[in-house]
């Protein structure tokens, strides 16, 4: 009996990791695996108590009325991730790895703001549209 906790504990993990790898992930209600461009950037800031990340994309589209467009998991509501860390490992199952990344402190007083440049894997998905230009 011993045994079974930590067999149940690492199979709901693993079963928690493979939903998020698959998670949909989108953008104004576009998925970013189908995303038509090859660059994007992924802007994180920590909330004002540390404990989570709110993550917003930019792909070159027109910003909405409040600016840059935020991350939404399928159900519409923003996506809020732990670190930046779990940020680049969802975008890497989602076909993107990471390219550069640079951070903007304007004061002491506020949080850095983390900027991740990912490029679209040059491999593309099975089931997967192959990137192709804006018309």
């Amino acid at each position: 009996m011993k045994h079974v906790k930590p067999l149940i504990l690492t199979a709901l993990l693993a079963a928690g990791l493979a939903q998020l790898a698959s998670a949909q992930i989108l953008i104004e209600g576009q998925d970013i695996r189908t995303l038509p461009v090859h660059y994007i950037e992924i802007v994180g800031q920590s909330n004002v108590w540390g404990t989570k990340v709110r993550i917003q994309v930019d792909f070159g589209q027109k910003y909405g009325h409040w600016g840059i467009d935020k991350l939404t998991g399928p159900d519409g509501k923003p996506l809020k991730l732990n670190t930046m860390m779990e940020a680049l490992n969802l975008f890497y199952a989602n076909g993107w790895q990471y390219l550069d990344s640079y951070i903007i402190q304007e004061t002491a007083d506020v949080k850095p703001v983390i900027h991740f440049i990912l490029e679209r894997k040059a491999e593309v998905p099975e089931g997967l549209p192959a990137h192709s230009p804006r018309q």
